[in-house]
């Protein structure tokens, strides 16, 4: 689905998703203005909630990675932090499995995103293969999938990360995948030169490769929304 913000507005409530990206993103004015771009009230303001919330080391460590080492620890699996720059979230995710060997890695990760943006998180499975290029030193990635909803190999660690992330920020809800991949005509990102502008790219970052098959129920959650 590539269309642009769409929902059945009759039974479903996900207009505080637009209005929290309206807040911050100056819609319909590009970043080759800069004079406007980053002048817009909004941009400014969610600047400064990103550096008190994850440039400051101390706020950063007691909110988000003492938050990602407990969860480790209790599902005794490696969680690999993905938070940076100017993206709005705090991310991470479960490296679920791993396959290694001369020419080629094979990575299974359950990401999980916090927005600054608005109460609103998100969790998506990806796997990924990194081919390498002995000769040119070069690697090459790629997604091979995209998960939507939980999966048998992923449902128990889903359900552990809804409920830890719901239990620590409360009133957050989960955005649903048919959402993220939505695209807004006009919006465009701080932390990206490129055209960015999925309803995902604007509360989370861009980790997420849309652009590739996604084996699972994409509305999955829309239950959270009902009216």
């Amino acid at each position: 689905m590539n269309q642009g913000f769409n929902f059945n507005s009759q039974k479903y409530d996900f207009w505080s998703v637009y209005e929290a990206i309206k807040k911050y993103y100056p819609i319909g004015i590009e970043r080759e203005y800069p004079g406007i771009f980053f002048e817009y009230d909004g941009i400014k303001e969610l600047e400064n909630i990103v550096v008190q919330r994850i440039h400051d080391e101390t706020n950063y460590h007691l909110e988000w990675v003492s938050f990602c080492e407990v969860l480790s620890e209790e599902i005794k699996l490696p969680i690999i932090g993905t938070t940076y720059g100017q993206a709005p979230s705090f991310s991470a995710y479960i490296l679920l499995d791993e396959e290694k060997n001369r020419v080629s890695n094979y990575y299974e990760e359950l990401h999980f995103c916090v927005s600054l943006v608005g109460t609103f998180y998100t969790i998506i499975g990806q796997s990924t293969t990194v081919v390498k290029n002995l000769e040119q030193d070069r690697f090459y990635t790629s997604v091979n999938k995209i998960e939507s909803s939980p999966s048998k190999t992923t449902a128990k660690y889903f359900q552990i990360l809804k409920d830890r992330i719901e239990s620590k920020y409360q009133e957050f809800k989960f955005i649903p995948y048919f959402i993220s991949e939505q695209k807004i005509e006009g919006l465009r990102v701080r932390y990206r030169d490129e055209s960015t502008n999925r309803i995902f790219h604007a509360l989370f970052n861009d980790h997420i490769k849309f652009e590739s098959i996604n084996i699972g129920d994409a509305y999955y959650g829309i239950e959270g929304w009902v009216k």
